[in-house]
């Protein structure tokens, strides 16, 4: 029975048809197309032709890879020097931006400070224009006393008068001094202005033992004077007051009410301080510091 089964071309005995119980047909011939014997049925003519025109076995070969456009690299050191140096230019800009800040803060503290630690301008400031024109004596001990009376006398005005008008630093003695208990000082401002306030300095009670020669009842003066024949004409009274030694060493006393009712209709160029005591010296009164502040005429 087994002999009476057909064989195929691998040379098996087992065939589909044969299991079906049906013939082979003549015409159809079983082939293998691979390795894996699959097997399928075609035409003798396609199977012989098939047979004849299947190309020879290749190997398998990858497919050409397709490769990345070549870019020219830099070397190492150039990307560090590059790196570098923009890093400095950060580090450049941000000690630049820093120091500009720093110098506006310096700047601001300096303004600040001649303007006299108030923030407000001082017209009586020698470093802006201001002199002293008059005074009542002074007070000044010298191994020279013939250098001294040339230097007050000569214009009439000591050649230390200045020191009323120009910062004192906290140093104590860095004053002008006038004889007695009573005295006046007469300066002319920078420019006309209208005034609003007179400030008096003196030295600081932490640095001196003695403040007894600092002014007390204080009497300010003030007129518009276009050249120096005119005196003290329209003459009026900008402020009075009283140095209290037991408060702060410097000392702002606004301007009277008519004056600043007045406003730009007072316009003064001339200021007199007259002190008609102080506070216990017998020997001299010291002023270390006048200002007096305002704003420039609006007409």
């Amino acid at each position: 029975m087994l002999n009476n089964i057909p064989m195929n071309r691998v040379g098996r005995k087992s065939s589909p048809i044969a299991k079906l119980g049906r013939k082979p047909n003549p015409n159809l011939r079983m082939g293998c197309h691979n390795k894996n014997l699959q097997l399928f049925f075609l035409p003798r003519e396609m199977a012989v032709t098939a047979q004849t025109r299947r190309p020879a076995h290749t190997p398998y070969s990858a497919p050409p890879t397709r490769q990345a456009p070549t870019v020219n690299k830099s070397p190492h050191w150039l990307d560090f020097l590059i790196l570098s140096a923009v890093l400095l230019f950060f580090l450049e800009l941000i000690v630049v931006v820093g120091r500009i800040a720093i110098d506006n803060r310096v700047e601001k503290a300096i303004q600040k400070h001649a303007a006299d630690g108030l923030a407000r301008a001082d017209y009586a400031a020698a470093s802006w224009g201001a002199t002293v024109v008059d005074h009542s004596e002074p007070r000044y001990e010298r191994d020279w006393p013939w250098l001294g009376w040339w230097s007050t006398w000569w214009n009439g005005v000591h050649h230390k008068a200045i020191h009323m008008l120009s910062p004192s630093f906290g140093e104590p003695g860095r004053c002008f001094p006038l004889k007695g208990r009573s005295g006046f000082v007469v300066v002319k401002l920078r420019e006309p202005i209208v005034p609003e306030a007179i400030t008096i300095e003196h030295v600081l009670d932490s640095v001196v033992d003695d403040r007894s020669d600092a002014p007390k009842d204080c009497r300010v003066t003030a007129w518009l004077q276009h050249d120096r024949y005119d005196g003290k004409k329209n003459e009026f009274v900008l402020a009075e007051f009283s140095y209290d030694v037991r408060k702060s060493n410097v000392q702002t006393c606004g301007v009277s009410g008519s004056v600043a009712k007045a406003r730009d209709e007072a316009i003064v160029n001339m200021v007199e301080l007259q002190f008609g005591s102080n506070n216990g010296s017998p020997v001299s009164t010291c002023i270390y510091r006048l200002r007096v502040h305002g704003h420039k005429p609006r007409s």
